[in-house]
């Protein structure tokens, strides 16, 4: 899973099938990280500014992965 620090390394695939799919899924998490921060603008500038802050993008996604969906059978 890709984190919110996309960074540039070496790809070591076999095909070029490979490198594309690569590519392809950087490419979309960028995006998906780009819209997500376009939708959570607002609930940023009502939040403030500096190190009072209580909503940033890291803590967003931190919270997001606590997410679980379990299934009880009794």
């Amino acid at each position: 899973m890709k984190t919110v620090r996309l960074e540039i390394h070496p790809v070591y695939h076999k095909t070029d099938d490979r490198i594309k799919c690569h590519v392809f899924i950087c490419m979309l998490a960028y995006y998906v990280m780009w819209h997500m921060k376009q939708l959570l603008q607002p609930l940023f500038e009502i939040d403030g500014k500096g190190a009072g802050r209580k909503y940033t993008f890291d803590y967003i996604m931190e919270t997001l992965k606590c997410i679980r969906k379990n299934t009880v059978e009794f």
